[in-house]
């Protein structure tokens, strides 16, 4: 295990002894997501918890990286904080206005498909649902 500091966007850093389980980058090499992107890391820490972390990355003039974190030691947990990951409150995209309506839907559709390819890589390391 190493010693691990993550930032986190209107917080203190947090720092922990663990190891990267599973990291995804959804940056792309055209398209909208070559200027933004999500990267996805699961740690696992020293006392069998885990370390959930999404930064949210952008070129894009007017808008803010993040980067959030959650602790759990519950793997359905860590399933439900990925899945729950607010794009839309991170993404500015387009002007408002109709002109511009089905630029940001296309816009938004896409950096959507990008994160949900990134959360299923971390997801699939986890051990499998049970009914």
């Amino acid at each position: 295990m190493a010693r691990i500091t993550l930032a986190r966007t209107n917080d203190r850093p947090l720092q922990f002894d663990g190891k990267l389980l599973a990291e995804a980058c959804t940056k792309a090499t055209s398209g909208p997501g070559q200027n933004r992107w999500w990267d996805l890391k699961l740690y696992g820490t020293d006392d069998g918890s885990y370390v959930c972390a999404a930064g949210y990355r952008t070129t894009w003039q007017g808008e803010q990286e993040y980067d959030e974190l959650t602790t759990t030691s519950d793997p359905d947990a860590v399933a439900n904080w990925f899945q729950g990951i607010q794009l839309a409150l991170r993404v500015f995209g387009y002007p408002k206005g109709p002109q511009y309506r089905d630029r940001q839907n296309r816009l938004m559709k896409q950096l959507q498909s990008e994160l949900d390819t990134g959360v299923t890589e971390i997801l699939s390391i986890l051990p499998p649902e049970k009914l």
